[in-house]
């Protein structure tokens, strides 16, 4: 539709505009509810995800993950390995002097004592005065009162402040307790915490900087890694929730400035995953343990081992668990299933370079597009649907390529899924009021001239100077029905305009048809057509130009789909180039007039002809067809015009809800459009169908297969139907007192 409509008035506009406020008022309230949350992440994971592929960069040079992957396990054993091993790593990084790493980091707990003393004994040997900074993991734990570990603590853990010195660390939540690595293991290593708060989907998209414990507030293992990367002490470190987290060197210049909540929270803006082929990303290097074991346990060295020994050199070095099955796994923005040490890495990397996410509020972004809203509301009102249907996906799809711009260019976040849904759901609500206004102005104009749509019933009622009134009389009519096969899928696939400009496009093009064979359209039902032949004006030849409407309007619908596959302006989804309509017809006598209250009312039709020709449009699913008709229908059409349609005998029938059985026909073709293999399918079908009647089930198989053979949609088609039937009749045979009829269960 594209001429100008001019139906709202300023009460209308007013109608939009509060629509549009209370949308916007309810996208604020619907922002607090956890599955809005959720959805708003899925759209975050999507624009990382696409970010991954648009616009990677290489991670910070200093980064690099020791993988306890599958290769190690395969070579060291089953997890836990022994701590020894551990040790023995470490030692052997100690002792080549020329690939030292910047620091080594621990993403891996030593709490709990091994079961053999020995083990811990030789692991804490095995530390001592290494020539590296070395970070262990702690944990935060409400059960535990303090900070405590199993045996003494040791001052190597130093806070980074307290709370009784700065009253502005109280907003820091307290975590009521730690477990810390054992006592032997701080007296060589920098305890840290690897506290890490994932949301209620399993993902961790934020990590606590700062943790408080009492009246004490210590780093996290990623805030302790750099400052053993950067060589300084907890006095380098200024916290301000809900501002940032401070680093300065010696010199009091600025090495990083971390944007955190009020509970020293910091947004991870997640970049890398490990190596996996997808095309496009950039990924965290890491090294598998194993290798990197081998290569500072060789003696002597090889060209791979000194390879090795110059990736780790200089580095900040974090040993995690990678290996699929492992517990430290679990689902991150960029896949399903990702190790959580990158979680980590992720953050030094974050830090190291400056790479933080900015995260916008979601009233921006909601005002401008209700308000772009309302600008297409003012389009549809001045220009029609049609500009409209295209002007609505156009915004949507400019919103979503914002989204992910601003996120590739710029490192902004902003809501996405409430503006996007509250958009859809305005344009709904105004393609809604116009609709309704459009209606009510067709209503106005015309209760000028009756109650009646049909303008051949105007004119009738204007010649014979009568009222409307309640009432009507019985007439021999041909009763129409016509629906379009699966409609509720449309309404999943389609967005609002666009399922108004096809259902537009197609009752124009069904009534066209059905009122140029002389039929009265009766009513819209959604998408079904309800129109009869013979009334109110009489139709000698109605029960044929029935016939002859039905397969004029399945032939247009082979047109129609052709012509939407070759629209890609439009991007109909295939369920639209699939659109198939069932139609229904039956004949005999109806009462036709005026039905409804003595203040509204409508021409229409009633009776058990009429609810018959519901059946027919309904029952057609069963049997595979898309035309089905009464024998009454056919009788009728034939002796009018004998050569001018093809039909097929279907069945003999009871249908729900009556107890008299009717033969039930196809109407397959126009004789101009009558294949070779259309009349053959019909010729072996009615043939088999004798030999069915007649109980010869072998010769009525025979038959049914040829048929099924020429017929046009096998899989569920009458032949399908048959030959099914047929084979439960030969496991049990009805009796020679059955009727040939068959009862249907189901509308």
């Amino acid at each position: 539709m594209s001429r100008k409509t001019k139906t709202s008035g300023g009460a209308g506009w007013r109608l939009r505009w509060l629509v549009t406020v209370l949308l916007a008022v309810g996208a604020g309230w619907l922002e607090t509810q956890t599955w809005v949350r959720e959805l708003e992440w899925k759209t975050e994971n999507t624009r990382l995800q696409l970010r991954e592929r648009l616009a990677s960069e290489p991670p910070h040079a200093a980064l690099m993950l020791v993988q306890a992957d599958e290769a190690s396990v395969q070579a060291t054993g089953r997890w836990p390995w022994p701590r020894p091993l551990h040790g023995m790593l470490m030692q052997g990084i100690g002792a080549r002097r020329e690939a030292l790493p910047r620091v080594l980091t621990w993403d891996i707990l030593f709490v709990d004592a091994d079961l053999d003393p020995d083990n811990d004994a030789m692991f804490t040997g095995q530390l001592a005065e290494l020539p590296y900074p070395l970070v262990f993991g702690a944990v935060t734990d409400p059960s535990v009162t303090g900070v405590k570990s199993y045996g003494a603590f040791m001052p190597r853990f130093p806070a980074l402040a307290s709370v009784k010195e700065n009253a502005r660390l109280e907003q820091l939540p307290d975590r009521g307790g730690a477990l810390m690595p054992l006592a032997d293991f701080l007296a060589s290593a920098r305890p840290a915490f690897l506290d890490a708060e994932s949301d209620s989907d399993g993902v961790v998209r934020r990590l606590p900087l700062v943790l408080r414990v009492g009246d004490q507030v210590f780093p996290s293992l990623v805030l302790q890694t750099l400052l053993s990367y950067w060589r300084l002490g907890p006095e380098s470190v200024t916290i301000l929730p809900g501002e940032a987290l401070v680093v300065r060197d010696q010199a009091d210049k600025v090495l990083a400035r971390v944007p955190i909540d009020e509970a020293g929270v910091y947004k991870i803006n997640c970049r890398y995953e490990l190596a996996d082929g997808r095309k496009g990303a950039a990924y965290m290097p890491g090294i598998g343990y194993q290798r990197l074991f081998a290569a500072v346990t060789a003696d002597p060295l090889t060209d791979e081992h000194r390879n090795v020994l110059g990736m780790i050199r200089d580095r900040i070095l974090v040993v995690g668990q990678t290996a699929t099955g492992m517990t430290d796994i679990g689902p991150s923005p960029l896949l399903g299933q990702s190790p959580k040490v990158l979680v980590h890495l992720n953050t030094l990397d974050n830090i190291l370079k400056g790479d933080f996410l900015r995260w916008w509020p979601l009233w921006p972004g909601l005002s401008f597009m209700l308000l772009i809203g309302m600008g297409l509301a003012w389009v549809l009102e001045r220009f029609g649907y049609g500009w409209h249907a295209v002007a609505a996906p156009l915004v949507l799809a400019g919103l979503v390529v914002g989204a992910v711009g601003l996120l590739c260019l710029q490192n902004i976040l902003f809501p996405l899924a409430l503006p996007f849904a509250a958009f859809v759901v305005q344009q709904g609500l105004v393609l809604t009021l116009k609709i309704r206004e459009e209606r009510a102005h067709r209503e106005r104009v015309k209760g000028m001239f009756g109650a009646y749509v049909s303008p051949a019933l105007v004119k009738r009622m204007v010649e014979s100077g009568e009222e409307p009134k309640l009432g009507g009389v019985e007439e021999e009519i041909t009763a129409y029905f016509s629906d379009i096969e699966g409609f509720s899928g449309f309404s999943e696939k389609l967005t609002p305009p666009q399922l108004v400009e096809l259902m537009n496009e197609y009752l124009t093009a069904c009534t066209d048809i059905v009122q140029a064979e002389g039929g009265t359209l009766d009513k819209y039902i959604g998408d079904a057509l309800v129109a009869m032949y013979g009334a109110p004006l009489a139709l000698p030849k109605h029960a044929h130009a029935a016939v002859v409407a039905a397969l004029r309007v399945q032939k247009r619908g082979t047109e129609l789909r052709e012509k939407w596959k070759h629209e890609p302006e439009k991007n109909w989804p295939e369920i639209v180039t699939r659109l198939q309509t069932r139609i229904g017809l039956n004949t005999g006598r109806a009462v036709v007039g005026n039905m409804g209250s003595h203040t509204r009312f409508n021409y229409t039709m009633m009776g058990d002809t009429v609810n018959l020709a519901a059946r027919m449009e309904s029952g057609a699913k069963a049997y595979g067809v898309y035309t089905m008709i009464t024998e009454a229908t056919r009788a009728e059409s034939a002796r009018v015009a004998p050569e001018a349609v093809l039909f097929r005998r279907l069945d003999r029938i009871v249908v729900k809800g009556r107890s008299q059985a009717v033969e039930i026909h196809e109407a397959m073709a126009l004789a101009a459009d009558v294949t070779p293999a259309m009349r053959e399918c019909a010729e072996w079908f009615e043939r088999g169908l004798d030999f069915y009647w007649m109980q010869d089930w072998a010769e009525a198989t025979s038959c049914f297969q040829n048929s099924l053979r020429c017929e046009l949609h096998p899989g569920h088609s009458p032949s399908d139907v048959l030959l099914e039937r047929v084979a439960l009749m030969r496991a049990k045979p009805p009796g020679p007192e059955w009727d040939g009829v068959w009862r249907m269960t189901s509308k």
